[in-house]
Protein backbone atom coordinates (compact mmCIF):
# COMPACT_ATOMS: atom_id res chain seq x y z
CA UNK A 1 0.00 0.00 0.00
CA UNK A 2 1.17 3.74 -0.93
CA UNK A 3 0.36 6.63 1.14
CA UNK A 4 -1.08 9.72 -1.12
CA UNK A 5 -1.27 13.09 -0.51
CA UNK A 6 -4.15 15.25 -0.72
CA UNK A 7 -3.67 19.20 -1.77
CA UNK A 8 -4.33 19.80 1.92
CA UNK A 9 -1.21 18.20 3.50
CA UNK A 10 -3.29 17.10 6.60
CA UNK A 11 -5.38 14.89 3.94
CA UNK A 12 -3.98 11.61 2.88
CA UNK A 13 -5.57 8.07 1.39
CA UNK A 14 -4.05 5.31 1.23
CA UNK A 15 -3.72 4.14 -2.57
CA UNK A 16 -3.63 0.10 -3.28
CA UNK A 17 -0.87 -1.12 -4.96
CA UNK A 18 -1.74 -2.84 -8.73
CA UNK A 19 -4.19 -5.94 -8.21
CA UNK A 20 -2.49 -9.01 -8.51
CA UNK A 21 -3.75 -11.13 -11.42
CA UNK A 22 -7.47 -12.99 -10.80
CA UNK A 23 -9.11 -15.79 -12.03
CA UNK A 24 -11.45 -13.35 -14.47
CA UNK A 25 -8.21 -12.51 -16.07
CA UNK A 26 -7.81 -8.74 -15.42
CA UNK A 27 -11.49 -8.01 -15.17
CA UNK A 28 -11.11 -6.92 -11.48
CA UNK A 29 -8.55 -4.32 -12.89
CA UNK A 30 -10.06 -3.23 -15.25
CA UNK A 31 -13.36 -2.48 -13.06
CA UNK A 32 -11.08 -0.73 -10.35
CA UNK A 33 -9.33 1.62 -13.38
CA UNK A 34 -13.09 2.56 -14.95
CA UNK A 35 -14.06 3.73 -11.31
CA UNK A 36 -10.82 5.60 -10.41
CA UNK A 37 -11.05 7.30 -13.85
CA UNK A 38 -15.06 8.22 -13.55
CA UNK A 39 -16.54 11.67 -12.56
CA UNK A 40 -17.48 12.70 -9.31
CA UNK A 41 -20.31 15.61 -9.71
CA UNK A 42 -20.87 17.79 -7.13
CA UNK A 43 -24.01 20.40 -7.27
CA UNK A 44 -24.90 23.05 -4.26
CA UNK A 45 -28.22 24.05 -3.10
CA UNK A 46 -28.50 26.75 -0.60
CA UNK A 47 -31.02 26.53 2.27
CA UNK A 48 -30.74 30.01 4.24
CA UNK A 49 -27.63 28.80 6.05
CA UNK A 50 -27.26 25.23 5.38
CA UNK A 51 -25.26 24.22 2.17
CA UNK A 52 -26.19 21.19 0.12
CA UNK A 53 -23.53 19.20 -1.32
CA UNK A 54 -25.53 16.24 -3.53
CA UNK A 55 -22.50 14.47 -4.65
CA UNK A 56 -22.80 11.95 -7.40
CA UNK A 57 -19.91 9.17 -8.69
CA UNK A 58 -17.28 7.40 -6.69
CA UNK A 59 -14.94 8.99 -4.19
CA UNK A 60 -11.53 7.91 -4.57
CA UNK A 61 -7.72 9.20 -4.14
CA UNK A 62 -8.21 10.57 -7.73
CA UNK A 63 -11.68 12.28 -7.35
CA UNK A 64 -11.93 13.17 -3.56
CA UNK A 65 -10.18 16.38 -4.59
CA UNK A 66 -13.08 17.35 -6.25
CA UNK A 67 -15.23 17.03 -2.91
CA UNK A 68 -12.62 19.08 -0.87
CA UNK A 69 -12.83 21.85 -3.57
CA UNK A 70 -16.59 21.79 -3.61
CA UNK A 71 -16.48 21.79 0.31
CA UNK A 72 -13.82 24.61 0.51
CA UNK A 73 -15.93 26.97 -1.60
CA UNK A 74 -18.57 26.30 0.13
CA UNK A 75 -17.16 27.20 3.53
CA UNK A 76 -16.30 30.88 1.72
CA UNK A 77 -19.71 31.74 2.20
CA UNK A 78 -19.66 30.65 5.99
CA UNK A 79 -22.89 28.76 6.31
CA UNK A 80 -24.20 27.26 9.79
CA UNK A 81 -24.17 23.60 8.31
CA UNK A 82 -22.89 21.66 5.01
CA UNK A 83 -24.96 18.36 3.98
CA UNK A 84 -23.54 16.45 1.95
CA UNK A 85 -26.15 14.02 0.13
CA UNK A 86 -23.95 10.52 -0.52
CA UNK A 87 -27.59 8.83 -1.60
CA UNK A 88 -25.55 8.53 -5.13
CA UNK A 89 -21.77 8.74 -3.82
CA UNK A 90 -20.20 5.07 -3.98
CA UNK A 91 -16.51 4.08 -2.85
CA UNK A 92 -14.45 1.22 -3.63
CA UNK A 93 -11.45 1.54 -1.37
CA UNK A 94 -12.65 2.45 2.51
CA UNK A 95 -9.64 4.26 3.43
CA UNK A 96 -10.92 7.24 1.01
CA UNK A 97 -13.32 8.37 3.34
CA UNK A 98 -10.65 9.85 5.74
CA UNK A 99 -11.17 13.01 3.85
CA UNK A 100 -14.77 13.27 5.67
CA UNK A 101 -13.12 13.57 8.78
CA UNK A 102 -10.23 15.96 7.62
CA UNK A 103 -12.74 18.17 5.99
CA UNK A 104 -14.70 18.14 9.03
CA UNK A 105 -12.17 19.51 11.32
CA UNK A 106 -11.18 22.27 8.93
CA UNK A 107 -15.20 23.21 9.00
CA UNK A 108 -15.19 23.36 12.76
CA UNK A 109 -11.96 25.31 12.89
CA UNK A 110 -13.34 28.22 10.26
CA UNK A 111 -15.88 29.40 10.02
CA UNK A 112 -16.94 27.29 12.85
CA UNK A 113 -19.47 25.35 10.66
CA UNK A 114 -20.76 22.23 10.59
CA UNK A 115 -20.33 18.89 8.19
CA UNK A 116 -23.02 16.42 8.08
CA UNK A 117 -23.77 13.60 5.67
CA UNK A 118 -27.24 12.62 4.93
CA UNK A 119 -28.99 9.36 2.86
CA UNK A 120 -26.11 6.47 2.17
CA UNK A 121 -26.94 3.39 0.55
CA UNK A 122 -26.31 0.63 2.67
CA UNK A 123 -23.05 -0.21 1.63
CA UNK A 124 -21.68 2.85 2.12
CA UNK A 125 -22.98 3.50 5.45
CA UNK A 126 -21.23 -0.08 6.50
CA UNK A 127 -18.01 1.94 4.71
CA UNK A 128 -18.57 4.48 7.02
CA UNK A 129 -19.13 2.73 10.09
CA UNK A 130 -15.96 0.20 9.55
CA UNK A 131 -13.80 3.58 9.01
CA UNK A 132 -15.58 5.38 13.03
CA UNK A 133 -16.57 8.49 10.25
CA UNK A 134 -19.53 8.36 12.31
CA UNK A 135 -16.73 9.39 15.03
CA UNK A 136 -16.76 12.47 13.44
CA UNK A 137 -19.16 13.16 11.05
CA UNK A 138 -22.77 13.35 11.81
CA UNK A 139 -24.90 10.38 9.64
CA UNK A 140 -28.37 10.70 8.75
CA UNK A 141 -30.56 8.42 7.15
CA UNK A 142 -32.40 10.68 5.07
CA UNK A 143 -31.44 14.13 4.02
CA UNK A 144 -34.11 16.29 4.95
CA UNK A 145 -33.15 14.42 8.96
CA UNK A 146 -29.69 16.01 8.24
CA UNK A 147 -30.87 19.38 7.12
CA UNK A 148 -32.90 19.68 10.08
CA UNK A 149 -29.83 19.59 12.35
CA UNK A 150 -29.21 23.04 11.58
CA UNK A 151 -32.49 23.66 13.30
CA UNK A 152 -30.16 23.61 16.44
CA UNK A 153 -29.80 26.86 18.59
CA UNK A 154 -26.00 27.64 18.12
CA UNK A 155 -26.15 31.37 18.12
CA UNK A 156 -23.85 33.07 16.00
CA UNK A 157 -23.31 36.93 15.24
CA UNK A 158 -21.17 38.41 12.45
CA UNK A 159 -20.60 41.85 10.93
CA UNK A 160 -18.81 42.21 7.36
CA UNK A 161 -16.99 44.74 5.41
CA UNK A 162 -15.84 44.82 1.89
CA UNK A 163 -12.73 47.18 1.59
CA UNK A 164 -10.02 48.11 -0.95
CA UNK A 165 -6.79 47.13 -1.14
CA UNK A 166 -5.40 50.55 0.62
CA UNK A 167 -3.55 50.58 3.98
CA UNK A 168 -6.51 52.46 5.28
CA UNK A 169 -8.27 48.60 5.06
CA UNK A 170 -6.13 47.87 8.47
CA UNK A 171 -7.77 50.89 10.43
CA UNK A 172 -10.80 50.02 9.42
CA UNK A 173 -10.33 46.09 9.98
CA UNK A 174 -8.83 46.77 13.42
CA UNK A 175 -12.25 49.24 13.99
CA UNK A 176 -14.50 45.80 12.89
CA UNK A 177 -12.59 43.64 15.82
CA UNK A 178 -12.66 46.55 18.16
CA UNK A 179 -16.61 47.19 17.68
CA UNK A 180 -17.19 43.14 17.79
CA UNK A 181 -15.37 42.45 20.75
CA UNK A 182 -17.55 45.44 22.88
CA UNK A 183 -20.76 44.40 21.10
CA UNK A 184 -20.27 40.94 21.94
CA UNK A 185 -18.97 40.93 25.33
CA UNK A 186 -15.50 39.47 24.71
CA UNK A 187 -13.10 41.90 25.53
CA UNK A 188 -10.31 39.00 26.94
CA UNK A 189 -9.32 38.84 22.99
CA UNK A 190 -9.99 42.11 21.64
CA UNK A 191 -6.43 43.20 21.63
CA UNK A 192 -5.00 39.94 20.33
CA UNK A 193 -8.14 39.95 17.55
CA UNK A 194 -7.01 43.52 16.34
CA UNK A 195 -3.49 42.30 16.02
CA UNK A 196 -4.20 39.26 14.03
CA UNK A 197 -6.55 41.27 11.86
CA UNK A 198 -3.73 43.75 11.08
CA UNK A 199 -1.57 41.12 9.76
CA UNK A 200 -4.30 39.65 7.76
CA UNK A 201 -5.36 42.41 5.90
CA UNK A 202 -1.74 43.56 5.77
CA UNK A 203 -1.52 40.38 4.06
CA UNK A 204 -3.87 40.88 1.77
CA UNK A 205 -3.37 44.47 0.66
CA UNK A 206 0.55 43.41 0.31
CA UNK A 207 0.52 40.06 -1.60
CA UNK A 208 -2.88 40.03 -3.10
CA UNK A 209 -3.63 43.67 -4.29
CA UNK A 210 -7.55 43.21 -4.60
CA UNK A 211 -10.80 44.04 -2.60
CA UNK A 212 -11.48 42.30 0.48
CA UNK A 213 -14.24 41.01 2.36
CA UNK A 214 -13.53 41.30 6.03
CA UNK A 215 -15.80 39.29 8.06
CA UNK A 216 -15.76 39.18 12.36
CA UNK A 217 -18.13 36.67 13.69
CA UNK A 218 -18.76 34.87 17.30
CA UNK A 219 -19.96 31.14 17.30
CA UNK A 220 -20.04 29.96 21.10
CA UNK A 221 -16.72 30.74 22.52
CA UNK A 222 -15.08 30.67 19.06
CA UNK A 223 -14.05 34.56 17.32
CA UNK A 224 -13.66 33.97 13.66
CA UNK A 225 -11.42 36.64 11.74
CA UNK A 226 -11.50 36.08 7.65
CA UNK A 227 -10.14 38.07 4.97
CA UNK A 228 -11.09 36.95 1.51
CA UNK A 229 -9.24 37.83 -1.84
CA UNK A 230 -9.23 37.56 -4.88
CA UNK A 231 -6.11 36.01 -5.76
CA UNK A 232 -5.84 32.19 -6.14
CA UNK A 233 -1.82 32.45 -4.50
CA UNK A 234 -1.95 30.60 -1.27
CA UNK A 235 -1.11 32.72 1.94
CA UNK A 236 2.43 31.28 2.74
CA UNK A 237 4.59 31.57 6.80
CA UNK A 238 6.94 34.71 5.78
CA UNK A 239 8.89 36.89 7.78
CA UNK A 240 9.01 40.53 7.71
CA UNK A 241 9.61 42.80 4.63
CA UNK A 242 12.22 44.68 6.92
CA UNK A 243 12.39 45.62 10.52
CA UNK A 244 10.92 48.68 10.83
CA UNK A 245 7.60 47.87 8.84
CA UNK A 246 4.78 48.47 11.60
CA UNK A 247 2.71 45.33 9.74
CA UNK A 248 5.03 43.51 8.34
CA UNK A 249 5.75 41.22 11.25
CA UNK A 250 3.54 38.76 8.85
CA UNK A 251 1.41 35.42 8.89
CA UNK A 252 4.00 34.21 11.95
CA UNK A 253 2.50 36.79 14.71
CA UNK A 254 -1.05 35.04 13.28
CA UNK A 255 0.40 31.76 13.78
CA UNK A 256 1.86 32.63 17.23
CA UNK A 257 -1.56 34.37 18.78
CA UNK A 258 -4.36 32.05 16.97
CA UNK A 259 -6.24 29.32 18.21
CA UNK A 260 -6.27 27.82 14.29
CA UNK A 261 -5.46 29.40 11.39
CA UNK A 262 -5.39 29.06 7.48
CA UNK A 263 -5.77 29.36 4.03
CA UNK A 264 -9.00 27.92 2.45
CA UNK A 265 -9.03 28.04 -1.78
CA UNK A 266 -12.75 29.27 -2.96
CA UNK A 267 -13.44 29.51 -6.70
CA UNK A 268 -12.70 33.74 -6.70
CA UNK A 269 -9.20 33.44 -4.53
CA UNK A 270 -8.61 32.30 -1.25
CA UNK A 271 -9.83 33.15 2.48
CA UNK A 272 -7.36 33.66 5.31
CA UNK A 273 -8.95 33.19 8.40
CA UNK A 274 -7.94 32.80 11.85
CA UNK A 275 -9.38 31.68 15.19
CA UNK A 276 -9.51 32.94 18.40
CA UNK A 277 -10.97 31.29 22.13
CA UNK A 278 -13.08 33.24 24.19
CA UNK A 279 -12.75 32.84 28.11
CA UNK A 280 -15.91 31.24 29.99
CA UNK A 281 -18.18 32.97 30.65
CA UNK A 282 -17.81 35.37 27.92
CA UNK A 283 -19.77 36.17 24.70
CA UNK A 284 -23.23 37.01 26.28
CA UNK A 285 -24.42 40.87 24.30
CA UNK A 286 -23.34 43.44 26.75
Amino acid sequence: MALRRFADESIWVEAPDSPAPSAEGGHARKRQNRMSDAALRCSVEQESTVMLVRVDGPLTPRTAPILRATVFDCLSSQPKLIVADVSAMNVEDDIVLTVLPALARHAAAWPGAGLALGAPGHRLAAALDRMAVCRYVPVFSTVEQAVAAAADPIPCRAINETLRPTPAALATGRSMVAWACAAWNVPAVAETARVIMTELLANAVRHARTPVDVRVSLRQRHLHLSVHDRSPAPARLTGPDHDHDPAGRGLLVVEALAAAWGNTPTAEGKVVWATLMCPPGTGTQA
